[in-house]
């Protein structure tokens, strides 16, 4: 059995960070990890203090993992199938034939997207084409057209705060309606938003994946990108019209 102080479970930059920060604290510390953060996924992230040019995902955890390395963080290519709790207080991780004790266990295994059905959607989200986090990344698309890949009870939060950065913005629910409540209707109209439903189009034409990289610069290709997500007879496209939408609404603190 391994004893150790602090087992960190997830090595994206959490995990990471915390693993540094515990081992300049003198604890023994192992990282487990099996090679599956979203962070691998970024092309540049841009909002990462220290770095004016931007870092790739890769190249920041390379980074942050040579850190830890340097104050004597043990890593391991593993995935943790059980975690228990002793009588003492401490924690006994099973990772396949071995066992694991840690007088304390960190939890950084971050989240897992449910992802749109889209060909060759991990090429299109490391080339930038398809992106998680309208905070991290709206800045870099502002002014562009843009659509948001939203189904069933989407509440639009992501339409809201995109709003503000572009004028041109589309909804594509997946063959799913889109549910919004009243209040959200009206949120959503007072920032200047119209919306109208159109049905699928029986149209093939190019890869889904081609389609974004042209980031939806005419409404048809938004429909055929739309029917091109998902080969069901009721999809449904929401669109937010950029025409009738009017002028995108002043950010905060802007003059």
């Amino acid at each position: 059995m391994v004893e150790l102080d602090c087992a960190v479970v997830g090595a994206g930059p959490g995990g990471l960070t915390a693993a540094i920060y515990l081992a300049r604290y003198l604890r023994d510390v192992l990282v487990l990890d099996d090679r599956r953060s979203r962070a691998l996924w970024i092309p540049r992230s841009h909002n990462c203090p220290g770095y004016p040019e931007g870092i790739p995902g890769p190249d920041l955890l390379d980074r942050l993992r040579r850190q830890a390395e340097r104050y004597g963080v043990s890593f391991r290519q593993e995935r943790v199938e059980s975690l228990q709790r002793s009588d003492d207080g401490s924690y006994i991780l099973t990772c396949g034939s071995e066992t694991i004790h840690a007088q304390c266990v960190l939890l950084a295994t971050g989240a897992e997207d449910v992802q749109a059905p889209i060909p060759d959607l991990d090429g299109a989200i490391r080339r930038g084409v398809v992106r998680h986090c309208p905070t991290c990344d709206a800045y870099e698309v502002r002014d562009r057209a843009i659509a948001i890949l939203g189904a069933g009870d989407c509440r639009l939060q992501e339409a809201t705060l995109l709003r503000s950065y572009t004028s041109d913005l589309t909804v594509l629910s997946l063959r799913r309606p889109l549910e919004m409540s009243e209040e959200e209707r009206s949120e959503l109209l007072s920032t200047g938003v119209a919306l109208s439903h159109e049905q699928k189009r029986d149209q093939h034409d190019g890869d889904v994946a081609d389609r974004i990289d042209q980031h939806l610069g005419r409404a048809e290709q938004q429909r055929v990108m739309a029917q091109r997500l998902q080969h069901e007879p009721d999809l449904r496209v929401v669109t937010i019209s950029a025409d009738s939408a009017g002028p995108r609404p002043a950010r905060r603190g802007a003059p």
